[in-house]
C-alpha cells in the first residue's frame, strides 16, 4: 500500500514551520504544516480489503493520512469522495496536483464540485505529470 499523504507531517512536530523559498517570492513563505491536509488518488491493480471496504483491482482508491478512505469505480468518484473527507469550512485553499492520467474534464469535474460545495475556497490546478496518481491534493 503507498502511503505518502500525511508523511511530511508526521516527520515534524505539530509546532513546526517550514520555510519554503520561491524564486518569484522574495524573501521567505512559512507554512504552517499541521494545517496542511494531503491525499492522493490512485488505481488499484489487484483486489484486497481495506478498512473502508473491498477493493477489485481496477477500482480508484482516495488515500489520506490514515490510508484508503474512499473506493470508486470512477477517478472522479474517488477524488470528489476523498475531498469531501478532506476538505471543511477552515480551509482556505486546496491545490490540485494533476499526474499522467488525469483528463481535463475530469479535473473541470473536481474544480466544479468544489465550487459548488466550497465556493469560497480557492483552487489551484498545476500539472505535476506524475505516473499512477492521477490527483494529490494538498488543502490548506
Amino acid at each position: 500500500e503507498h502511503q505518502r499523504a500525511g508523511r511530511v507531517a508526521d516527520a515534524v512536530d505539530d509546532d513546526a514551520l517550514l520555510a519554503v523559498t520561491d524564486p518569484g517570492v522574495l524573501g521567505l513563505v512559512f507554512l504552517d504544516i499541521a494545517a496542511v491536509v494531503a491525499g492522493e488518488v490512485t488505481q488499484a491493480v489487484r483486489d484486497a480489503n481495506s478498512a473502508a471496504g473491498p477493493v477489485h483491482a481496477g477500482d480508484y482508491l482516495g488515500i489520506d493520512s490514515e490510508g484508503i478512505a474512499v473506493i470508486s469505480q470512477s477517478v472522479t468518484g474517488a477524488s470528489v469522495g476523498l475531498l469531501a473527507r478532506l476538505v471543511d469550512g477552515d480551509h482556505e485553499i486546496v491545490t490540485i496536483i494533476t499526474g499522467l492520467d488525469a483528463t481535463a474534464e475530469q479535473t473541470a469535474e473536481i474544480e466544479a464540485w468544489l465550487e459548488g460545495e466550497h465556493p469560497d475556497v480557492d483552487v489551484e490546478v498545476h500539472h505535476g505529470g506524475q505516473p499512477l496518481y492521477p490527483y494529490y491534493f494538498g488543502v490548506e
